[in-house]
């Protein structure tokens, strides 16, 4: 070989490689003194750690400890489920009051509707003429929207990984 198989020694170590790499492996070692050393070395902390954990043994209770805690976890899930399950619920159920008001009403909903449509009109048509008309509000406005997506992008970002991270 004509580059030290460093990465390929803790592998060689712990019988992961096939027999081709095996090969290659051991003849690399039986000429080279630095692979050689390091191969040893590997050897050492494998013994070591290995050694380390030898003597550490698990709580007595450690199994039911943990099935526990999966059980209390699962418990929590279904909880937070249900609550969610209700606060979808709730507005929807304010949105449906609303409109049979609305709906009952008749007349009274059919004028506010017509009174909405005509305010959403007008405001089509004033505010370009108010933000060309004055072009430091014209640039203002674009530096405000572009600033608004800006944040909001990045704040959408965090939103995310935070519930990411939640449920991983």
């Amino acid at each position: 070989m004509k580059n030290h198989p460093d990465d390929l020694l803790s592998a060689y170590i712990d019988n992961e490689l096939n027999a081709d790499e095996n090969r290659l492996i051991e003849e690399h070692l039986a000429y080279c003194e630095q692979c050689q050393t390091l191969y040893e070395d590997l050897l050492q902390i494998k013994f070591q750690v290995s050694s380390a954990f030898q003597d550490f043994e698990a709580p007595e209770n450690l199994e039911q400890r943990i099935i526990n805690e999966i059980n209390l976890n699962s418990a929590a899930n279904l909880k937070s489920k249900s609550i969610t399950k209700a606060w979808i619920a709730l507005p929807v159920a304010g949105i449906l009051a609303v409109l049979t008001v609305f709906i009952l009403s008749g007349p009274v909903f059919v004028k506010l509707i017509s009174i909405l449509f005509k305010f959403i009109a007008v405001l089509i048509f004033v505010i370009p003429s108010v933000l060309t008309s004055v072009p430091s509000l014209f640039g203002a406005s674009i530096l405000f929207s572009i600033f608004m997506l800006i944040f909001s992008s990045f704040y959408l970002r965090r939103l995310l990984r935070t519930n990411m991270n939640g449920r991983g």
